[in-house]
C-alpha cells in the first residue's frame, strides 16, 4: 500500500474568475442533493460554495453561508446578489423555505435553469448565422464607402462631365463616411449607453416592453414565452403545496422586468383574492391566450390544475421553439437580399459612369 501511495494525486479544484449559467446549475444541483440527503442547510451552502468552479459564485456562496449563520433566511441573503441570483431563483427559494420543501424546490429550480440554458443555446445557434451575415454586409458596405468609392471619386472628377444621380448620391455618402464616420460611431455608442440607462428606469422599461410586444413575430414569441413560464412555474409551486394566491404572487415577482405582465398578474391576484376562479381572472385581462384560460378552467373543475399546467408548459415550449425558428428563418433571406441590394447599388454607381463614357467615346 505504501508503494502505491506515490501514485495518488490530490486533485485541486480549478476555478475561473467569471460566472456561467453552468456554475449556477452546479451550485443548485449540489445544494439540492445535500439538503435532500439530510445535510443541514448551512453546511450544504458551505460545501456547495467550496466545490463550485466559479470564483465569483464561490465567494457569493460564502456570503450566503455567513448570512444564514446569523439567522437570516436563504432567500433574503440571495436577494442581496441580484446579478447572480435573479428574481425567479429568489422567489422559488422563498417558497421552498416557507413550505419546508427547499430541497425539492431547488432540484426543480436546477431543472428549470437547464431548460433555460438549452433555450438560450438554441437562440444563440439560431441567431449566429443572421448576425454573421449582418456583420459581413455592414462591413462590406463600410469598406466600399470608406476605401473603394473614394478612389473612383478622384477619377470621376478628373474625367469631368455629368455623372448619374445615383453616383452623386453614393459619392456624397462616401464623403460623409470619411468625414463624419468616427462621429457616427461615437454617436451610436452614446445612444446605446443612453438607451440602456433609460430602459433601466420604470418608464423606460414600460415603453421598451410595449414596443417589443408590438413588433411582428417578436411580440408573439414573447407572449408564448410568458405562457410557458406561467405553466411551468405555477405547476411547480402548486405541487409543492403552495396556496394558489401565494403561488400567483410568486409568479408575479418573476415578471418584475416585464411591467405589462407584472401589473397583469397583480390584477389576476386581486381577482382570485375575491373568490373568482383563476381562469376568469386570466380571461378578464385579455392578455392570455384563450387556450390557457380554457385549459386552466378544465383543470380547476377537475381538480387537476397542476397536471394541466404541465401540459400547457410543454405545449408552449414547443411553440416558443417553432416561433424562434420561424423568426430566424425569415431574417436570413432578408439580410441576404439587403446585402445584395446595397452592394449592387454601390457597384452600379461606379460602373454606370464608365459605361456612359465608353458609349460616348464610341
Amino acid at each position: 500500500m505504501a508503494g502505491k501511495a506515490k501514485y495518488f494525486v490530490r486533485m485541486k479544484l480549478k476555478r475561473h474568475p467569471g460566472m456561467k449559467i453552468d456554475d449556477i446549475i452546479q451550485f443548485f444541483q449540489q445544494l439540492a442533493t445535500l439538503i435532500n440527503s439530510g445535510t443541514p442547510i448551512l453546511q450544504s451552502i458551505q460545501l456547495s460554495a467550496n466545490q463550485n468552479e466559479s470564483e465569483k459564485l464561490a465567494a457569493a456562496g460564502k456570503i450566503l453561508a455567513d448570512e444564514v449563520s446569523k439567522g437570516n433566511t436563504l432567500y433574503s441573503a440571495m436577494e442581496k446578489h441580484p446579478k447572480i441570483y435573479d428574481s425567479h431563483c429568489v422567489q422559488m427559494v422563498r417558497i421552498g423555505e416557507l413550505t419546508g420543501q427547499l430541497g425539492m424546490i431547488i432540484a426543480q429550480l436546477k431543472i428549470y435553469l437547464e431548460k433555460k440554458k438549452a433555450m438560450r443555446a438554441k437562440i444563440v445557434s439560431a441567431l449566429t448565422y443572421p448576425v454573421i451575415l449582418s456583420c459581413v454586409a455592414l462591413g462590406s458596405v463600410t469598406v466600399m464607402l470608406w476605401k473603394v468609392i473614394p478612389t473612383f471619386a478622384a477619377f470621376f472628377q478628373d474625367m469631368g462631365g455629368e455623372m448619374p444621380q445615383i453616383t452623386l448620391y453614393v459619392l456624397a455618402l462616401s464623403a460623409f463616411v470619411q468625414e463624419k464616420g468616427l462621429y457616427v460611431i461615437a454617436g451610436v455608442v452614446a445612444f446605446v449607453f443612453a438607451f440602456k440607462k433609460y430602459t433601466s428606469t420604470p418608464q423606460g422599461k414600460d415603453v421598451y416592453c410595449r414596443a417589443m410586444f408590438a413588433m411582428p413575430g417578436i411580440g408573439e414569441f414573447l407572449v408564448l414565452s410568458v405562457m410557458e413560464k406561467l405553466g411551468s412555474n405555477l405547476s411547480l409551486l402548486l405541487k409543492s403545496g403552495t396556496p394558489l394566491l401565494e403561488a400567483l404572487k410568486t409568479v408575479q415577482e418573476m415578471f418584475i422586468d416585464n411591467p405589462i405582465y407584472f401589473n397583469t398578474f397583480g390584477d389576476v391576484c386581486e381577482s382570485v383574492s375575491q373568490g373568482k376562479p383563476l381562469a376568469d381572472g386570466l380571461e378578464d385581462t385579455a392578455l392570455f391566450m384563450p387556450l390557457v384560460s380554457n385549459m386552466i378552467r378544465v383543470g380547476e373543475e377537475t381538480g387537476k390544475l397542476p397536471d394541466v399546467l404541465d401540459e400547457l408548459s410543454l405545449f408552449y415550449a414547443t411553440k416558443v421553439e417553432n416561433q424562434l425558428l420561424s423568426i430566424t428563418g425569415a431574417l436570413e433571406p432578408l439580410i441576404v437580399i439587403g446585402m445584395g441590394v446595397a452592394v449592387s447599388v454601390l457597384l452600379g454607381s461606379v460602373y454606370l459612369p464608365m459605361f456612359q463614357m465608353s458609349s460616348g467615346g464610341g
